[in-house]
């Protein structure tokens, strides 16, 4: 997938672009995509009319932000869920990424896994911690063939590293938390060197 995904507006039929890294102005509905404000306008049509059922698009109108706010996060699944496929496939000596898996990962979701209750993970994370993981992985995908361990292919390689990532989500998270903190030092400095370096400007002019 490409930076932005696309969808067909069921109201004026026209393009709705999604920017994957800011997904904004789009609403999901009943099964259909539509514009923000085509979806607002429609809502407002069918709210008034006395057919149908206006009391719903009344109450969807009223909750539209809840709704844009439930469309993002469907489509944030949706995109990480497409990137980790695309991640797998560039990574693993596969054709594709088997059924079984994706009901896995859907378990896992709901905080499900082997068969016991586990603390949920969502797709996100995954997706940000398998490529965080991914030469950790390879190391001991190595170690094992060198010593006749382990799976005996890829496709049984995914499940297997699944169990390790899943064992390593803490660490992910920690390092995630840490990253962010030093990028908002980091943004804090930045800042605080353009002031002062503003202010000595200031003299000279």
């Amino acid at each position: 997938m490409g930076h932005i995904v696309t969808r067909k507006c069921a109201y004026c039929k026209g393009v709705v672009e999604i920017d994957k890294h800011n997904i904004s102005n789009v609403i999901y509905f009943q099964g259909k995509y539509y514009h923000y404000d085509c979806f607002e306008h429609l809502a407002s049509e069918k709210a008034a009319s006395k057919r149908g059922k206006p009391q719903m698009w009344q109450e969807a109108l009223d909750n539209i932000w809840a709704l844009e706010d439930e469309t993002k996060k469907m489509l944030e699944q949706f995109i990480a869920k497409d990137a980790l496929n695309i991640w797998l496939l560039e990574n693993y000596n596969i054709t594709s990424v088997p059924t079984r898996f994706w009901q896995i990962v859907a378990d896992l979701e709901g905080g499900m896994y082997k068969g016991k209750r586990c603390k949920p993970v969502n797709i996100i994370t995954l997706c940000g911690c398998w490529r965080w993981g991914q030469q950790k992985l390879n190391e001991i995908n190595y170690y094992n063939k060198s010593h006749n361990k382990g799976p005996k292919d890829d496709n049984a390689r995914l499940a297997y590293d699944l169990a390790v990532l899943v064992g390593k989500v803490p660490n992910y998270l920690a390092y995630k938390t840490k990253s962010s903190s030093r990028r908002w030092e980091l943004l804090k400095m930045r800042k605080s060197e353009r002031k002062i370096n503003g202010g000595c400007f200031k003299g000279y002019s």
